[in-house]
């Protein structure tokens, strides 16, 4: 559970002080449900897993995301 900020803030956060790591970043979130919480997770660009996930899940997104790197290596 996130007391200090939610999801939005500390996407918003880390733009603006971390910019490089922001398309690093995988969101993990029991709400895709919602309009206000699935608008935002595809405005940013960034992936997400819902809860529930499994290791699968998890390398899956991984390996997508070191194929995507190694693609923009090139």
């Amino acid at each position: 559970c996130m007391t200090e900020m939610d999801g939005p803030a500390l996407h918003r956060h880390i733009q603006e002080n971390y910019a490089p790591l922001a398309k690093k970043m995988v969101f993990v979130t029991g709400d895709t449900v919602s309009p206000t919480s699935r608008e935002f997770l595809e405005s940013t660009g960034v992936r997400w897993l819902s809860k529930p996930f499994n290791i699968h899940n998890i390398e899956e997104t991984v390996r997508d995301m070191l194929q995507e790197r190694a693609f923009a290596v090139n």
